[in-house]
């Protein structure tokens, strides 16, 4: 019987959000202009948001455009830097980044890591749409990743497997 109701605003494109120990974490990705199609975003325009049940919210880090969040096992944030190229663990109470779980698959750097979902393993799939601004990319192609919890990366959809791999869910029996 409840209806929904606006709890904050000021936001430019919020994504990737994730609850972690009764708050709610996302990104809020600054784009020039989303409605005319200009996606030219701004590491330092984006923010990485901590939002408290009643809907007040703290900036908790700038300098990323970040997209997907997940909780770690250890209490922390996961986090896809998008721009940064870069999937990495943040402290959910400063938003400094600990250290960074994935820069590269097959010795070559990542895209634009978009969205992850963690395996019954604490394993990682990962989204890499290529939604970054540089003409020349990294990757032969759009793909999944799956970060095993011992660091071993893999590509596990392959380019041209599917048009768009932008958000990842894996079913009740993993």
């Amino acid at each position: 019987g409840e209806k929904p109701r606006k709890l904050a605003d000021g936001f430019t494109f919020t994504e990737g959000p994730t609850w972690l120990k009764g708050k709610l974490y996302f990104s809020d990705m600054w784009f020039k202009n989303p409605a005319a199609g200009d996606w030219t975003g701004s590491p330092a325009r984006s923010r990485l948001v901590v939002m408290e049940s009643d809907g007040k919210y703290r900036v908790l880090g700038n300098g990323m455009q970040s997209n997907g969040t997940l909780p770690a096992r250890n209490g922390n944030l996961i986090v896809c830097d998008m721009f940064g190229h870069r999937v990495v663990e943040v402290d959910p109470a400063t938003g400094r980044v600990l250290k960074v779980l994935l820069d590269k698959i097959n010795g070559k750097p990542i895209d634009g890591p978009n969205d992850l979902v963690m395996d019954a393993n604490g394993g990682l799939y990962i989204t890499d749409p290529q939604f970054t601004p540089e003409a020349t990319k990294s990757q032969p192609g759009k793909q999944v990743y799956h970060l095993a919890a011992d660091g071993t990366a893999r590509v596990v959809i392959g380019p041209g497997e599917y048009a768009m791999p932008n958000g990842v869910v894996l079913s009740p029996d993993g």
